[in-house]
């Protein structure tokens, strides 16, 4: 099973990933991107649910969640369920 940090690490390479497709011009979205990194990863067990948003200062650019709200509960994760939250802020320099 993969470390939160671990996890948080994938999430940032994800965006930094998008960021350069964008500048070369490539036609993935963002959205395709990380629905599939979080998708697997609530599929393989590396978290039981997951939310994650990335916002720019005017507007949000990213929002989806994979997974169950509760070990052993058959109730799906959703973007306005309330969790502890963790955060990761990165500059446009990166991190």
């Amino acid at each position: 099973m993969a470390s939160r940090r671990t996890f948080l690490k994938a999430g940032v390479a994800l965006l930094a990933t998008q960021a350069a497709r964008n500048r070369v011009g490539h036609a993935a979205s963002l959205k395709d991107d990380a629905d599939a990194v979080l998708r697997r990863a609530a599929d393989a067990g590396d978290v039981p649910g997951v939310i994650a948003t990335a916002t720019s200062r005017d507007r949000t650019v990213y929002e989806g969640a994979f997974g169950q709200r509760a070990l052993g509960a058959n109730v799906p994760m959703t973007t306005d369920t309330v969790v502890c939250k963790d955060t990761l802020s990165v500059g446009r320099r990166g991190i």
